[in-house]
Order: C-alpha cells, then sequence, then structure tokens
C-alpha cells in the first residue's frame, strides 16, 4: 500500500524481580497492510508458513535461548513468592531454616531405556507423587546428561521434602523400570569377596568414606541407593542465580569418529548402542534427544510481569535506578533493559515500579510483597 501510514509511539515498561524492560508500543492511525493479506495466486507466505508446522523439533539436547530466558524467569518468580519459614526436622532433632527444595534426581545404574520413556515413566510419575505427597503445586524442571551418559533431573519447588522419603520415593519409581534391582546386582558382584575399593574414584570419594557407603548398603541389601542428593541452599547469597547455573547450562556432547565422519552425539547414546551400524546410530539418536528438556507448573509459566505507561513518576524512579551502580543497563533493538533486584528497588524507594509488580503477583499468585519502604 502506498499511502502514508500515522502512528503513535507509547512507552511502556515491564517489571520482573530481576529486570526491568522498557519499550514502544505502535498504535497505527490506520489498519497496515499485511503480505498475507494479498490475493497473488503466486504468493507462496501461507504455504510456507503451514509448512513450518512440519519441521522437525528435534531440541538435540540443548537448551535454546528463550527457554534458557524463561527457566531463569520461573526461577526469579519461585523465590520472590516464597517466604523463609522454620521447618522441625525430625532426623536431626533440630528445626531448621527453609525456603526452597533444590534436589538432583539420578539412576543408579546404566541407563537402558530412552530419554523419553524416563521421562514419561519416571518423572511424570515423581511429580503426580510429589503434588499428593508433599503438596507440591510450584515446582521447576530440568532434565540432563550426567557425565556417565545417564539422564538426571534437577527439581525445585518451595516444599519441604524429607530426604529420606525422597529417595525412598523415587527409588521406588525408578525400579519400576528395574534400575534399583540392576544396581543391586552390579553392587553385590563388585563387592562378592567383602569390601572392594574403588582405587579410580579416591579423588572424589576418599576409602573411608566408600567403606561407610559399603556398610551401608550391605545393612539395606543393596536396596536404596544413593539416587537423591537435596542441595543446601543455606549459605547462598543468591539463590536465584546459583539455582539457574544448574537448570541453565548446556548439554554434555561427545564428538565421536564413524567412518572417517566426526559427529557430536550424546555420550550415552553409544553407551546404549556400541555394536550398531552407523546409520541405525543417527536414527536412534535422534529419538533419543526427543522430548522436553525441562518443564514448570502452568502457574509459572507465560510470567508476563506488571506493565504499565511510562508517567513522569516512573520515567524518575528508572533514572534513579540507571544512575545506581548496583544496576546493569542493556539497550536491545527493540528494547532496553535494566538488570535490577528488589532491595534495590526498595532501597531506592520505588514506589510506582514496585506497585506495578506486587499488582503481577497478586493476580497471578495470591501473594503480596512486603513494602516497607
Amino acid at each position: 500500500m502506498d499511502s502514508e501510514i500515522g502512528y503513535t509511539k507509547i512507552p511502556y515498561l515491564t517489571v520482573h524481580p530481576d529486570r526491568i524492560t522498557f519499550h514502544n508500543q505502535i498504535i497505527y492511525d490506520k489498519i497496515r497492510y499485511s503480505h498475507h493479506d494479498c490475493h497473488d495466486k503466486n504468493c507462496h507466505y501461507g504455504k510456507t508458513t503451514y509448512l513450518k508446522n512440519f519441521k522437525s523439533n528435534n531440541n538435540k539436547n540443548r537448551i535454546s535461548r528463550p527457554a534458557k530466558r524463561k527457566i531463569e524467569k520461573a526461577i526469579n518468580y519461585l523465590e520472590v513468592i516464597s517466604d523463609k519459614q522454620k521447618i522441625y526436622v525430625k532426623e536431626i532433632g533440630k528445626s531448621i531454616d527453609f525456603k526452597l527444595t533444590f534436589v538432583t534426581l539420578t539412576l543408579p545404574s546404566r541407563q537402558i531405556h530412552s530419554d523419553q520413556q524416563i521421562r514419561r515413566d519416571c518423572m511424570h510419575h515423581f511429580l503426580t507423587v510429589a503434588a499428593r505427597k508433599w503438596n507440591v503445586k510450584k515446582y521447576v524442571m530440568r532434565s540432563e546428561r550426567q557425565a556417565n551418559g545417564n539422564l538426571h533431573f534437577h527439581f525445585l519447588c518451595q516444599n519441604f521434602i524429607p530426604h529420606q522419603e525422597l529417595r525412598d520415593t523415587w527409588n521406588n519409581i525408578i525400579n519400576k523400570l528395574g534400575y534399583v534391582d540392576e544396581y543391586r546386582l552390579s553392587m553385590k558382584e563388585w563387592h562378592r569377596n567383602k569390601f572392594n575399593l574403588r582405587k579410580d574414584l579416591l579423588k572424589y570419594w576418599p576409602e573411608k568414606s566408600q567403606k561407610k557407603a559399603y556398610l551401608q548398603g550391605m545393612a539395606s541389601d543393596w536396596s536404596t541407593p544413593n539416587s537423591t542428593d537435596i542441595h543446601s541452599l543455606r549459605f547462598i547469597k543468591d539463590i536465584s542465580a546459583y539455582i539457574c547455573k544448574y537448570m541453565s547450562k548446556a548439554a554434555r556432547l561427545n564428538k565421536t569418529v564413524i567412518k572417517g565422519r566426526k559427529k557430536g552425539h550424546d555420550k550415552n547414546y553409544f553407551m546404549l548402542y556400541p555394536t550398531v551400524t552407523a546409520g541405525v546410530k543417527d536414527f536412534l539418536k535422534s529419538h533419543i534427544n526427543c522430548g522436553r528438556l525441562w518443564s514448570c507448573s502452568t502457574v509459572l509459566s507465560n510470567l508476563y510481569g506488571g506493565s504499565d505507561v511510562i508517567d513522569s513518576n516512573i520515567s524518575q524512579e528508572l533514572k534513579k535506578i540507571q544512575d545506581s551502580p548496583k544496576s546493569r543497563y542493556f539497550k536491545k533493538d527493540y528494547c532496553e533493559v535494566l538488570f535490577c533486584d528488589l532491595e534495590l528497588l526498595k532501597s531506592l524507594h520505588c514506589v510506582e515500579i514496585l506497585k506495578l509488580l506486587n499488582d503481577f503477583l497478586g493476580i497471578r499468585f495470591n501473594y503480596s510483597l512486603q513494602l516497607t519502604i
């Protein structure tokens, strides 16, 4: 369309727990001419758009940049809406300060099932049990590859989960696929002549600790492998940054040569299928890498934040934040980003900006910030 189109720019900002983004919203005076509205028979816009739906969605075991941002956003919001509380732990006989539970769930023996089946039969089952047993309603989950090639999961929630209950629950779930039974057989074989030291692990696992694990394993008939780990967050100053580092890091890849061709594959993929041809390996690789690498509860998805038009009061508050040495400013093609935390906003008395975030938290999570500024 050749006619001139008038428009108006309206400055908007969006507030999240760790950042503020501001951009211009364009309001056109007329309906803009769109290429896909044309009736030209030679126009392939609709066809090419339609064909995009049939493109492979194989993630190749890599977290994309948009997915990484979503993970970080979900973690930041989960930390904000989780208040500190004291929990009495029966096993240690005292109360501890508690805010979030961050655990790692592993397989105690060599992985012999596809990643999709592990996620479907084990992780989905765990999420169901966690909701029923520990009232877990808000969570973030990330699956990735260990150095030994096995799939493992990082799981974050705001509910207290007793360590022994967690281990027993996860072991019962993964033993549907035989992983605890396989672990028991391999341990009995390894220690068939009593204690057998793992010399290759002495650098990370001292002999004293190995003997202790051996005695515990013998006492339980090797039926309770150490397949879970609860990460202590007690002395972590920036919990969100610490957990984001674990959950959004790149997957482990291994370069392997097949008949002169150097290709990147998951280590576990070659461990599982060491004797098949290169063509079959490529096929199996494409299926192993399919599936979701992370997920979160519905309420932690599509977190659009608190948003409003930038007026004179908000503009003054943005100027104070930008002038602070504790903030970081980035300018992108279509927006500007100001990285800052809630403590900085409170110290600078950014009442209007904090109110926008507080309103969003109230609508989405029924939660209110302590705005004593």
